[in-house]
């Protein structure tokens, strides 16, 4: 039978490939923090405040984390406003959007803030330029980013199918299995929360399972499929529109 791909969702924190004007983000303990305008690696944007990150390879992203400057006395410098472009090759650059960042709230609890959810874009170099701050006349800052991506593998034979997709209330998986035994089937979204899980014992050979996901909103989830070793059959991207 033809084989699948499936993949898992990781976070990945890159500082030591991000560039900036003033200075390279090295340290988790070191925020950055532009205080002067500088040529964009887009040269349409002109001069401004900007962190250009290289990923290493093209990758499918699916979300962007960032983390605010959250000092006592620098969180006005702390980005409010950011225009995320990408790129496969650091010259040609395709706008994503605008986006807001909320500022650092000065507690130790700080966590972070979903800045973007991009669905699986393609892109190697990801250009984020500060529009906008929480107050601060002159300078801009961001302490950390972090990039979910999807990291592609290649599976055992058996194959994975699907079906409707999008789906509405109900969507059919139809796989094969080796020998008799239990699946696992667990729904992420897109932030990797698990939002569903059903196990079901299967026979040897040629199987279909129907899934209820009614409960799900609209959107797109990762669906991965396991047998009772904790082995991948298989994985896909789920659609629900109603």
């Amino acid at each position: 039978m033809k084989s699948t791909l499936f993949f898992i969702l990781l976070f990945l924190t890159i500082q030591h490939v991000a560039i900036g004007q003033c200075k390279d983000s090295t340290s988790y303990s070191q925020a950055w923090i532009s205080c002067e305008l500088a040529p964009n690696p887009n040269e349409e944007l002109g001069g401004s405040h900007w962190l250009r990150y290289d990923l290493g390879e093209v990758q499918e992203i699916i979300s962007i984390l960032i983390w605010n400057n959250n000092m006592q006395g620098e969180r006005e410098m702390g980005a409010r406003e950011i225009l995320l472009h990408y790129s496969t090759d650091g010259r040609n650059w395709k706008e994503a959007g605008t986006y807001f960042l909320p500022k650092g709230d000065g507690s130790s609890y700080y966590s972070g803030d979903l800045l973007a959810e991009l669905g699986f874009l393609h892109a190697r170099y990801i250009l984020l330029t500060v529009t906008d701050t929480w107050g601060h006349p002159s300078c801009a800052s961001i302490d950390k980013v972090s990039f979910r991506y999807a990291q592609f593998f290649t599976p055992r034979d058996e194959s994975l199918w699907m079906y409707p997709n999008p789906a509405n209330d109900k969507t059919t998986l139809a796989f094969n299995m080796e020998e008799d035994g239990e699946v696992t089937v667990e729904i992420n979204d897109m932030l990797g929360k698990k939002v569903f899980q059903r196990r079901q014992a299967v026979q040897k050979g040629d199987a279909e399972l129907d899934l209820n996901v009614s409960k799900l909103g609209n959107g797109l989830y990762i669906l991965i499929m396991r047998d009772q070793n904790e082995t991948v059959i298989g994985s896909k991207k789920l659609f629900i529109a109603r």
